[in-house]
């Protein structure tokens, strides 16, 4: 289908841009509290690298902290922070998830840059972790958080997203392809390229 490909070609654009964003990361094979924590992650020590962001970074670290305390087998990175209790750790997939990818945004907001998910294979994630993504992406939405996520699956994706959360049909642009010829896998990234 060609869509991995698409997701890579995004991401380097992202990076280019100047937005923080994770490699293309396929999820679904784990508790999706994981993928996020480790996902967060990435971009939160990225954003700490950069002058402006540091501090609302190392805040955000504590709250990436407590969201991981649920997770299960635990979170294998070190956090030399204070998880911020109260904060991530209700234990409702949900509400603890849009905390934190909230908190990515305003550390993104804060160095005037945005942060961008990138997700393959989001068909396989159960209804928890669907629902969890859409009421998330709903919350920074609402609040004008720099905060985009890109995700690809196979066809039966908007179906299962709109089952988790029905709002979900018009909170997301889905654009459906179909196979890609052997001349226009080679040929689409380079347009898109051009394109953007």
């Amino acid at each position: 289908m060609g869509k991995t490909v698409l997701l890579l070609e995004f991401e380097t654009l992202a990076r280019e841009a100047g937005w923080v964003c994770n490699d293309v990361e396929e999820v679904g094979s784990g508790d999706f509290r994981q993928t996020f924590a480790e996902l967060a992650y990435q971009m939160l020590l990225s954003m700490s690298r950069r002058e402006r962001m540091r501090a609302r970074a190392t805040a955000a670290l504590g709250v990436l902290k407590a969201f991981s305390v649920g997770v299960p087998g635990g979170f294998t990175a070190k956090l030399d922070v204070e998880a911020a209790s109260g904060t991530a750790d209700s234990g409702d997939p949900e509400r603890d998830l849009a905390v934190l990818l909230a908190e990515v945004g305003q550390v993104a907001q804060s160095g005037g840059t945005g942060a961008v998910f990138f997700l393959d294979e989001m068909q396989a994630l159960d209804a928890t972790a669907l629902a969890a993504v859409c009421m998330s992406m709903n919350r920074v939405g609402q609040r004008g958080l720099p905060v985009a996520l890109v995700g690809a699956g196979l066809p039966p994706l908007p179906r299962l997203l709109r089952a988790a959360k029905p709002y979900a049909e018009r909170m997301f642009a889905y654009h459906e392809l179909d196979r890609l010829s052997d001349a226009e896998a080679l040929v689409a990234p380079a347009l898109l390229r051009f394109i953007a």
